[in-house]
């Protein structure tokens, strides 16, 4: 028996889950129940004693714990009823098992709430509104543009997409809270980086408080949902954190339904777009101003101190605008207050800012995410190989594709063409997912932190990287870091300047070696020898003069760059690189090619464009059978035939000697494939120029000396059939241009055509009806320029018989440029504006016989409607009578420019105008008939509203111009809105022009910003009192106002200009009386006020008056800093003191930093001593020619006391015959660095403070070069009187004697005091 029972107890288990398969899994169940009935009472017990809200994710938990109870009991019950199970029933029985343990389990997990079980607001209010709102201009525009999608009901979904850590869900959320506000249903769902669909669907239906927990079939769970959704009569679900597509009818989120909008956010462009998101914003990283703004608040210390802000700035730097770094940084700096633990935090950054333990476990792995989700390792190393160039450097996509073809990174394809497409393919990639950054003009860049990130990926793992680029190292790094395990090794952008003899890195795996961009001169030979691996050499942009002949061992060299080499004259032979495939020796000063380039079979890629080269071997070319991209410069000559053999041949950039060679090239390339890219000069032998062959280039230039072919020649004149932009400059063209190349009739791809210098040309194409062309000529040109065309007729010839335009010729031309044609008489017809609808930039220039712009040919005068047309510009046309007959309608014009001696303008200007909703700028210059801008009278008055978008107005040389506005009998009002987005309005020599505008009307001109009427020899007041009621005139966003000779002018108005955002002021001759700040009371509270210049003016006595009972409650001038005074006779002084004088107010002149007095004839004193400190920040202090100034500086206290500027850098005093001292104290000037005196004889004593040295001996200013004086008054500076003894020894050695300072001009001493302080 005790046998058996050894035997039968360790079978027990087995025999058991034998006979009760579930028996484990029941046990397991039955003891998470417990354990979930526990959870649940504590949190009931909580919920009891609190009586707080309830988290809403509490409560649906509550609920399926009682529903998975409950199920869990029936099981009970049918498990006891029935011992034994059909096998069928058994396998049922385990899966619902199964099941239920996993829902158990999930539901144990989560009833930890971390936030805990209770709301801290009233449930009506979203947890997110906790979140506080970010500051700056790109978070609102981007909240904005997001609240307009979800107000159009045309916009369904949403995509928000960024880097990690950009803000996305920030953003998001607080579109969800202002949502909240109004709408009743609104969800948020975070989708986790492991998406499924079930466990997605679970988390919606916990968010609509729905229970599909019993449901295990996805397509059941999805259709609950469904209907759930569709109760609702409006809904928004967020979800947040996609990273795949979703398909949202398999999870049972309506699509199309009325009312519903879907948000996502993505680190993928690419995800919003598979989504079919109608609407996608990108939200980028902060700017500079944002970044510190944020980093200061999160940092939450106060106003930091200057140094500490500085260091701030640093900081915040390093994060790159990136605001997951920004507020990560900060928090761990808060509450450091030792500036040397911030010292050593900024350095320790330089290095890394990913290195801090902070960054590394909140942002890094952020990051990292976003390249280990790059699931094909081609597009890794491409994005890792981005990491190369320095920080924030811009490279162009060509540049980047080139380096992944030579470094053969991408999947190999048959042509050049389709690896080219490759490239920008994975670039795209990169960019959508947001690991690299796209510029304004189409270049990329990495992410400071991005790029930190894809450095340490390649430190710590293979294939292992050395990237020290931009770093300003004058040394090759320490030998130890050269390991032997190392594939690619950046030192470009960096101050190299030699590698000396000795230095030879064991690096036998490294393949990729970039030097580019340093000043280096000499690499030694052996440095080469221990790199037998070495793929990829970039020098380009180096001062190396001859390269060492180790290279020539280099024998799996694949690329071999020398781009900007211009120092080097020397290549050693290139025999054995028989696996060179990319080789670059433009812009070096070879003379020859490098020995060995024939035996280079394997050659993909070679520039030759140098101009020191002297020849191309013959033959050279026609072994390198390979070859896909090829350049040579254009002094040198290369047989057609050697050319014609490159089968392979994808790009090309050259000159070919004759049209005979291009029509050989272009039979070549019909049979092989034809060329990809090319940029071709067809012409004789010239002088070397620099051509660069951008991407996607396909020109085709004819230069001097071709001879074009004519009909009885044997060959045609060919063109390729894919270009897209021709030129002729001085190439013979004659006769009509469509008649040289009649292939032009079916050039599809032509976009762009240039035609200048050319003598014989006299039409574009000829109209008759017998040769007319069964293509559309010039159907897809967007681009006409015609220049230098002495016998150029038109675009169109008419011979007897006119036919019509084939429909489409000139469709799509968007800008039309005629210049210098010396015989065109009109543009084009009536009959065929319709050809140019397209047209938005239409130009006629010099053209002497030019009589009418648009031709009525049918003598309808017909309105002329260009819709598209933005930019028109007329100069020179002294023969024009007009631009058309009848009315031009051009509704999208944004720029008009008429200028020269008769455009057909006269009387009023376009009538279209009056409903030119675009109208930006418009600019009418030497135009003699003109009178006015817009008559108003009320029969003329048009339905629209003229010039309402117009934001800037140049009137010049306009000889018969009496005003903007030509009033008749009966004057009507302006339509409202009328030059109400007007910000800049010039009006210079228009002889007639008495008043701008009148008073009645300034209310439309409430968005001036620059007013300037200069040289206006009737102009008698700039505004009107037309209602003499003597009112003030408000001017509010007004910034820079200038009047400027005006002899005739008695007023700028009649009462009180008031214009608070004014800054700059220049009147010159603008008949200014007396006050200053009487006629512009406005300037006592002008805050940015910064320049005020007055010249000229003969009535004007002072700046501002000092009296109690006139001082205003503001601070007149606070922020001006420059305030220039010439030729004012009547001047008395900056201030005028009247029977009680007032002090200043505190803080006025407080910023100024310049001030120049020239020709005030009556002035006497510029300030007195009491007011000093209010100029404490004078920089420059110049007073010219005055003859009545006694004193510079008045002792108003007769205490003598000293004169502090502690600012003051230049002073200058010349010909004040009457001043008899510059002030009655010392004048201290620690900062002073220039001084000229001359023609001011009566003062005894020059007052300069001087310091003194530890010694006790006195020493001149320490910034203070030279003081430069008269050499006539050598005499007067000898007999002057000096506070110590050996003050005059001391300044005697600075001291410079010029001619004639007594003529130099206030500029001409800026000037020199400016070059003066450079040299300091």
């Amino acid at each position: 028996m005790d046998k058996l029972f050894e035997f039968v107890v360790p079978k027990l288990p087995d025999i058991v889950a034998c006979l009760c398969p579930n028996f484990k899994k029941k046990v397991t169940l039955q003891r998470k129940i417990r354990l979930l009935k526990i959870r649940k009472d504590e949190i009931d017990k909580k919920i009891q004693n609190a009586g707080k809200n309830l988290r809403r994710e509490v409560e649906v938990w509550r609920n399926d714990v009682e529903n998975i109870k409950n199920e869990f009991e029936k099981w009970e019950q049918v498990e006891k009823s029935s011992r034994f199970y059909h096998v069928f029933k058994r396998q049922e029985l385990a899966e619902q098992i199964q099941r239920m343990i996993e829902e158990v389990t999930e539901l144990v997990d989560q009833s930890k709430f971390p936030g805990g079980p209770f709301l801290e607001v009233d449930e009506s209010i979203d947890r997110l509104l906790l979140i506080p709102r970010p500051n700056g201009q790109a978070f609102e525009q981007n909240f904005n543009d997001i609240w307009t999608s979800l107000m159009d009901a045309n916009v369904v979904s949403i995509g928000i997409y960024g880097m990690g850590g950009v803000g996305k869900t920030t953003l998001a959320r607080h579109v969800h809270d202002k949502l909240k506000e109004s709408l009743r249903h609104v969800y948020w769902v975070t989708v986790s980086q492991e998406f499924s669909i079930y466990k997605l669907q679970t988390d919606i239906a916990r968010e609509l408080n729905l229970t599909i927990a019993r449901e295990n079939d996805e397509g059941k769970r999805a259709a609950k949902l469904f209907q759930e959704f569709k109760k609702m009569e409006r809904f928004v679900l967020i979800l947040d954190d996609v990273w795949e597509r979703i398909d949202a009818e398999k999870i049972g989120i309506p699509s199309k339904m009325d009312g519903s909008k879907l948000v996502i956010t993505s680190r993928s462009e690419d995800v919003c777009h598979r989504m079919c998101c109608k609407n996608i914003i990108k939200v980028n990283t902060l700017s500079e101003q944002e970044a510190l703004d944020l980093f200061l608040k999160t940092l939450d210390c106060g106003e930091p101190s200057l140094e500490v802000k500085e260091i701030c700035k640093k900081m915040v730097n390093r994060c790159g605008g990136l605001p997951l770094a920004i507020i990560t940084l900060a928090g761990s700096m808060r509450g450091v207050i030792d500036i040397h633990e911030w010292k050593d935090a900024s350095e320790g950054l330089k290095e890394s800012c990913l290195g801090r333990a902070d960054m590394k476990d909140e942002v890094l792995p952020i990051l990292l995410y976003s390249y280990h989700r790059l699931r094909d390792t081609r597009l890794k190393s491409c994005f890792l190989n981005c990491s190369l160039y320095p920080e924030d450097f811009r490279i162009s996509r060509e540049e980047l594709i080139e380096h992944f073809m030579s470094e053969e990174l991408m999947e190999r394809r048959l042509s050049w063409e389709a690896e080219f497409n490759q490239g920008h393919a994975i670039l795209n990639q990169l960019v959508r997912a947001c690991l690299l950054e796209t510029d304004s003009d189409g270049r990329l860049k990495m992410h400071d932190l991005i790029r930190e990130m894809a450095i340490g990926i390649t430190k710590d793992n293979p294939p292992r990287y050395m990237v020290k680029a931009g770093l300003h190292l004058e040394e090759l790094p320490e030998e130890q870091e050269w390991t032997e395990d190392l594939d690619k090794v950046s030192l470009m952008c960096n101050s190299i300047e030699e590698i000396s003899p000795g230095t030879s890195p064991k690096c036998p795996s490294l393949s990729t070696l970039i030097l580019r961009e340093n000043p280096l001169r000499l690499i030694a030979d052996c440095f080469f020898t221990q790199m037998c691996g070495l793929r990829t050499l970039d020098l380009s942009k180096t001062e190396i003069e001859s390269l060492p002949n180790s290279i020539s061992d280099l024998v799996k060299l694949n690329a071999l760059v020398l781009t900007g080499c211009f120092q080097l004259v020397s290549v050693p032979s290139l025999e054995k690189l028989k696996v060179l495939k990319h080789l670059s020796l433009k812009d070096t000063s070879i003379e020859e090619v490098p020995q060995g380039m024939e035996s280079l079979t394997n050659l993909k890629s070679l520039s030759l464009l140098c101009s020191t080269l002297e020849m191309i071997p013959t033959g050279t070319l026609h072994r390198l059978t390979h070859l896909q991209q090829l350049e040579w410069p254009d002094h040198i000559d290369v047989p057609i035939e050697e050319v014609e053999t490159l089968k392979q041949l994808a790009v090309l950039n050259c000159r070919l000697n004759s049209k005979h060679d291009l029509n050989r090239l272009i039979n070549a390339r019909r049979i092989d494939k034809p060329l990809c890219f090319y940029n071709i000069r067809v012409g004789t032998r010239g002088i070397y120029t620099r051509i660069e062959l951008e991407s996607q280039l396909k020109i085709l230039c004819f230069t001097e000396d071709v001879r074009m072919e004519s009909s009885l020649d044997t060959y045609e004149n060919k063109l390729p059939r894919d270009i897209k932009d021709l030129s002729f400059s001085g190439s013979g063209l004659s006769g009509c241009l469509l008649d040289e190349f009649p292939t032009l009739s079916s050039a599809r791809n032509l976009k762009e055509c240039t035609i200048e210098r050319e003598d014989k040309i006299e039409c574009i194409m000829r109209l008759e009806e017998e040769q007319q062309s069964s293509g559309v000529p010039f159907q897809s040109l967007e681009r006409l320029e015609l220049e230098w065309l002495p016998n150029f007729i038109g675009l169109f010839k008419w011979e007897a018989v006119a036919a019509p335009l084939p429909p489409g010729t000139f469709s799509c031309l968007r800008r039309l440029s005629i210049y210098k044609c010396g015989k065109i008489k009109k543009v084009f017809p009536q009959s065929l504006v319709h050809n140019f609808h397209n047209l938005e930039h239409l130009a006629v220039e010099v053209c002497a016989q030019m009589e009418e712009i648009i031709e009525d040919d049918k003598n309808e005068g017909a309105d002329i409607t260009l819709p598209r047309l933005k930019r028109f510009y007329l100069k020179h046309l002294p023969q024009v009578k007009s631009i058309c007959k009848g009315k031009m309608i051009c509704d999208s014009i944004t720029s008009i420019s008429l200028s020269g001696n008769g455009s057909g303008l006269s009387g009023c200007l376009f009538p279209t105008l009056s409903s030119a909703r675009n109208l930006k700028k418009c600019t009418i210059k030497r135009e003699d008939k003109i009178e006015c801008i817009m008559r108003l009278e009320e029969e003329q008055q048009s339905s629209g509203v003229p010039f309402q978008s117009l934001e800037r107005l140049k009137l010049e040389w306009l000889p018969n111009f009496i005003g903007l506005f030509k009033w008749e009998a009966v004057a009507a009002p302006l339509p409202p809105g009328t030059f109400s987005c007007l910000r800049r309005l010039s009006i210079y020599k228009c002889g007639k022009i008495k008043k701008v505008f009148p008073q009645s009307l300034v209310h439309n001109f409430h968005n001036l910003e620059h007013l300037a009427v200069e040289v206006c020899a009737q102009m008698e007041e700039i505004i009107e009192d037309d209602k003499n009621e003597g009112a003030d005139i408000t001017l509010p966003r007004l910034k820079r106002f200038s009047l400027d000779d005006l002899p005739q002018v008695k007023s700028i108005c009649k009462g009180k200009m008031i214009c608070d955002s004014i800054e700059n002021i220049s009147l010159r001759g603008s008949g200014l009386s007396v006050c200053l700040l009487d006629k512009f009371p406005t300037l006592s509270s002008a805050r940015n006020l910064e320049e005020c210049t007055v010249v000229r003016e003969d009535k004007i006595e002072c700046i501002m008056r000092l009296e109690e009972e006139q001082q205003s409650s503001g601070v007149p001038f606070q922020s001006l800093e420059r305030l220039e005074l010439e030729w004012l006779p009547n001047f008395i002084g900056l201030f005028k003191w009247e029977a009680v004088a007032a002090p200043l107010p505190p803080g006025t002149f407080s910023c100024l930093r310049r001030l120049s007095i020239y020709e005030c004839g009556k002035i006497k004193k510029v300030f007195p001593q009491s007011l000093v400190h209010d100029f404490h920040n004078l920089e420059h202090f110049a007073v010219h020619n005055c003859a009545q100034m006694e004193e510079i500086i008045e002792d108003d206290k007769n205490e003598g006391a000293d004169i502090a500027l502690p600012r003051l850098k230049r002073f200058c005093l010349t010909n004040m015959p009457q001043v008899k001292s510059i002030c009655k104290g010392k004048m201290i000037c620690y900062s002073i660095q220039y001084i000229r005196l001359g023609g001011i004889k009566n003062i005894k004593e020059f007052p300069l403070y001087l310091p003194l040295l530890d010694d006790g001996q006195l020493s001149h200013p320490p910034s203070l070069p030279t003081i430069r004086i008269d050499r006539e008054e050598k005499e007067w500076w000898e007999s002057l009187k000096w506070p110590h003894h050996n003050a005059k020894n001391v300044l005697q050695r600075l001291v410079e004697f010029e001619l004639d300072v007594e003529c130099i001009t206030d500029s001409d001493a800026s000037e020199s005091g400016e070059e003066e302080e450079n040299q300091c």
